[in-house]
């Protein structure tokens, strides 16, 4: 195998490793979400990875209601997350739906005065 086979490897791994922690975490901050991150990686590879474009839309959507439900004013990053895989950034899509998701984090970390 060539390095840029096992880079690419790597790279759909942990692709997939942060698409089940992020769902994970939505659901554990928000029990009422319907998400089940361990039958989205299953389905991602049933569909030969069709699924995933379900997930890049699902994902965003449940963070910005759990945002706009705490009284938060949410950013849309759907668009960004859909576009950045079209490109086939799928890594970066991810990526950007874990940062608004640590600034959720980072606003319950705030000290309230």
């Amino acid at each position: 195998t060539t390095p840029e086979r096992c880079a690419a490897f790597r790279c759909g791994l942990y692709g997939l490793v942060l698409q089940y922690k992020i769902g994970s975490e939505l659901n554990r901050h928000r029990p009422q979400s319907q998400l089940n991150p361990g039958l989205d990686v299953l389905l991602l590879f049933l569909t030969c990875g069709l699924w995933g474009w379900y997930v890049l839309y699902k994902y965003p959507r449940e963070l910005e209601e759990m945002v706009r439900s705490e009284g938060g004013t949410p950013g849309d990053i759907t668009i960004p997350c859909l576009l950045f895989a079209f490109f086939g950034l799928h890594l970066v899509s991810y990526m950007v739906l874990q940062g608004e998701l640590n600034k959720h984090w980072d606003m319950h970390q705030l000290p309230q005065g």
